[in-house]
This record gives C-alpha cells, sequence and structure tokens, in this order.
C-alpha cells in the first residue's frame, strides 16, 4: 500500500477532539528539587546518549555537503519546499515554540526568527508524532534548523554545536526542552522517546548542559514521517492526533 495513504489511515484513525493546554504553571514542589530530579533523569541518559550520537554521525555523515551554508541558502530551501514550517496554531499539536524569552529559537537572528521555525517535512512530521504521545504537558521546542554560519556563533558559548555532522544544519533535528517541564512529564517525554528509539524511528541526545532532547529521525523513518506530516497538515482546525504509533514492520 502506498506509503502516503498507510500514514493518512493511520494519523486519521487516531484523530480526537481535546482542549490544547497551556504551558504548565508552576513547579512540582521546590524548584530546585525539580531541577536536580530532571538533571538526574538526563544524565542517566548518558551512555544511550553517546550510543546515538555515534548513529547519528554514521546515518548522515555523508549528507554534509547539503548542509545550509548561510540566511540565503535557509531562503531557498525554504522556497523550494526542502525545508518545511510547523503547521500554523502548533499549540494544536501539543507544542510550545519558545518564540520569546530567554534563548529563544533563532535568538542569534531574531530579525528572522520566522525562517528558523521549519526543518525536514519528515523532522516535522517526527515532532508531531512524538508530541501526539505525550499527554501530561506541551512540548517545548527550543531549536530547529540553523545554518552554518548561525552554528559557527554558537560554538563560541555552546560545547554541543560543536559536533561533527551538525545535523540542525541539514534540518534533521529538533531540541525540546525540559528546563520548565514538570518531572513526571519530563519523565513521561523521556519514556515515549526511548520507546521510539528502540522502535528504530529516532536517534536520542540529552543534552544535560540545556537540559534539551536532540532529536533526529532515523533514515529509513523519513518516509513515513514525511507522510506523518502531510497528513498533519491536511487536518480540519480543532483536530489533534492523540497518538500516532511508531511505524511498524508490516505498515512499510
Amino acid at each position: 500500500m502506498h506509503m502516503r495513504l498507510i500514514a493518512g489511515r493511520v494519523f486519521a484513525a487516531m484523530l480526537v477532539s481535546m482542549p490544547v493546554c497551556g504551558r504548565a504553571q508552576g513547579v512540582d514542589g521546590d524548584d530546585a528539587v525539580r531541577l536536580s530530579a530532571i538533571t538526574q533523569l538526563m544524565a542517566e541518559m548518558t551512555a544511550e546518549s553517546r550510543r546515538a550520537s555515534s548513529q547519528v554521525r554514521a546515518a548522515y555523515r555523508a549528507e554534509l555537503d547539503s548542509a545550509l551554508r548561510d540566511r540565503p541558502e535557509l531562503i531557498a530551501s525554504l522556497e523550494a519546499g526542502t525545508l518545511a514550517r510547523l503547521p500554523d496554531n502548533p499549540a494544536r499539536f501539543n507544542l510550545d515554540l519558545r518564540l520569546a524569552g530567554a534563548h529563544p529559537i533563532a535568538e542569534r537572528d531574531l530579525v528572522y526568527q520566522p525562517l528558523y521555525v521549519a526543518a525536514r517535512p519528515a523532522t516535522v512530521g517526527a515532532l508531531l508524532a512524538v508530541a501526539s504521545r505525550v499527554g501530561s504537558a506541551p512540548l517545548e521546542v527550543t531549536s530547529l534548523v540553523r545554518h552554518d554560519k548561525y552554528q559557527q556563533t554558537l560554538r563560541r558559548t555552546n560545547a554541543n554545536a560543536n559536533t561533527e555532522v551538525p545535523t540542525h544544519t541539514l534540518g534533521l533535528a529538533f531540541d525540546i526542552s525540559v528546563l520548565h517541564m514538570p518531572v513526571d512529564a519530563a519523565r513521561e517525554l523521556r519514556d515515549v522517546l526511548r520507546a521510539m528509539s528502540d522502535a528504530g524511528d529516532l536517534f536520542v541526545i540529552a543534552e544535560t548542559r540545556q537540559l534539551v532532547f536532540h532529536v533526529v529521525p532515523a533514515p529509513d523513518r523519513l518516509r513515513f514521517f514525511e507522510a506523518i506530516y502531510d497528513a498533519a497538515m491536511a487536518l480540519e482546525p480543532g483536530a489533534f492526533p492523540q497518538v500516532v504509533t511508531a511505524v511498524a514492520a508490516d505498515t512499510m
């Protein structure tokens, strides 16, 4: 069966209408205790993160020539459709984009921030699939696509930007912050990401300095996630995909 038809049927079958929750208010007890618990949660994934980093390098090293070099290339990729913008009203997909406040998306190029609220269609589809599985809190997205010149400025202050295969410049990564999450929500997100990683859908790196999950779709899941993106863009306003199942062999 055609992949887009399969994904569309899976997506449509899972649709339910539900109220959109806002960003979680307050904290779980003392904030210092909450942050300590979340930091420990991320640190416990060190071995998994190292393995995922190695897998990302092996999977995407050959694509380095397609990395975006500068803002004009970013614009050209958006115009050509190589990159896709996130759906309008991302809150209905359980997403909370950090567009203001401390360290917003495109903080080093804020005048052009809308250009950076995008990624490859498969990457956006993967983000929507993750968000559809987390019910306890919206996901705060802090980074999507970047270009190499932007990445170079980050390397001065962010050690995580010093990477052999910068997947953000390939449009193949998104970051989800757990800095403001309740501990239970952070655990739920971790469990969702682990399950999708174990299923071969994603590579997941827990960054302890920024307290974000750096997520990259696996190469052999790109077509499926593209189909998820297409299905999401066709949804009627107000509909929300509560659950999008991990890809199974019999649906490929």
